[in-house]
């Protein structure tokens, strides 16, 4: 187990996907108020290299860590923007 404790669990959530860029905005805007990537990691309770990911569009995010996103950002604009282009993916097959 990790030592944050969430290896596994926000895995098991759905996943939204979202464009690239949109993506990346998010996560920035979301990490401005920690000034780091790794503030925002530490703050969300998520692995250093999956936030890193998150920025670089190449993993798909847990809902509860989108959710916490547009809140930590904090701006109306992209949090409509986002909800338009998110695309939910089904992890019914990973709760297994």
């Amino acid at each position: 187990m990790c030592p944050r404790g969430t290896r596994g669990a926000y895995r098991r959530e759905e996943r939204v996907e979202l464009p690239q860029e949109l993506q990346r905005r998010l996560v920035e805007a979301a990490a401005a108020g920690f000034g780091t990537l790794e503030g925002l990691a530490k703050g969300l309770e998520v692995p250093k290299s999956s936030v890193h990911y998150y920025r670089a569009g190449r993993l798909t995010l847990p809902v509860s860590v989108m959710e916490r996103m547009l809140e930590l950002a904090g701006d109306g604009g992209l949090e409509e923007e986002v909800r338009a282009a998110a695309n939910v993916k089904d992890r019914t097959w990973a709760n297994s």
